[in-house]
């Protein structure tokens, strides 16, 4: 078997400088624009993910449904539409430099899709809408006060959540509410 050099195509090269924080996300866009070959980041079509006409939905996507009443929230909770769904993400890394001998440390950005949407996450969105404050950009949720059906409520966040959640789904629900607090405080950090 013969084995073929392989060349790196021009969206690949243009991927990997803006990893390595040579060019900019909104850079690399317009410079693929240029070249022909459409966007790098892209969000995919709501009409391919009508949750309306899913056989089925998942337990984060039924909840958004609970909670704002509309299908966008809902379509945004669908894990084949967050995973086509890619965007630019920050990111550091340490790149081996002299020949391995050395590492520098590069800033860039890198795709990637959309974490899947779990309870806890729901759970966080309402506290944070609750609280009057914006998302940080690391919940990496697209939600606002303006694209859901929403009124604030005089009992406390994800107090309609735990009342119906059956105890076994709670218990998972609060080990996943460990995970993230720094994310919840604001605090940059960098998604994975």
């Amino acid at each position: 078997m013969d084995w073929e050099k392989w060349e790196p195509v021009a969206r690949d090269i243009l991927i990997d400088r803006v990893r390595r924080g040579k060019l900019s996300p909104e850079e690399a866009e317009t410079e693929a624009a240029k070249q022909g070959f459409g966007p790098l980041a892209t969000v995919p079509d709501p009409l391919e993910f009508d949750p309306e006409q899913m056989p089925w939905w998942s337990l984060p996507m039924a909840l958004a449904w609970i909670a704002w009443r509309n299908t966008q929230s809902v379509r945004e909770h669908c894990a084949e539409y967050r995973e086509n769904w890619i965007h630019w993400i920050p990111g550091s890394w340490n790149v081996p430099t002299n020949d391995a001998a050395e590492f520098e440390r590069i800033d860039g950005y890198e795709l990637k899709s959309l974490r899947d949407s779990t309870v806890g996450r729901l759970y966080f969105v309402e506290a944070y809408l609750d609280s009057g404050r914006s998302l940080p950009a690391t919940t990496q949720m697209k939600v606002s006060k303006a694209e859901i059906s929403y009124s604030p409520r005089s009992e406390p966040a994800g107090s309609w959540l735990l009342r119906r959640m059956p105890p076994a789904m709670l218990s998972k629900f609060r080990r996943e509410r460990v995970a993230v607090p720094a994310t919840i405080r604001g605090t940059p950090t960098r998604c994975a």
